[in-house]
């Protein structure tokens, strides 16, 4: 059975531990739930840590950019999306 390659969707709660003083989930931890969801999605096209390991590679998240219309906040649960977006020369892009 063939994969699909399409949105790659992931639900996440915001914890006690993952907000600033007002409540709100930090810029980190946002990307950090970012990086979860790519890797993951890798992981799922066989294509994740343990294939990169055994071919001497990885990759590496050079660069994001990222709008925040408002964060989310403690006990909330937010769901991240990203899909493949193709090639650009040594660059995989991402949505």
């Amino acid at each position: 059975m063939e994969k699909d390659l399409s949105i790659w969707e992931e639900k996440y709660k915001i914890h006690s531990y993952e907000v600033d003083f007002n409540g709100h989930a930090t810029l980190p931890v946002i990307c950090h739930f970012l990086q979860e969801s790519a890797w993951n999605h890798a992981q799922y096209f066989d294509f994740g840590y343990d294939f990169l390991m055994k071919n001497n590679q990885i990759w590496v998240l050079s660069r994001l950019s990222i709008e925040i219309d408002s964060y989310p906040k403690w006990n909330d649960t937010i769901t991240i999306q990203t899909w493949a977006r193709g090639v650009d020369k040594l660059f995989a892009l991402r949505d």
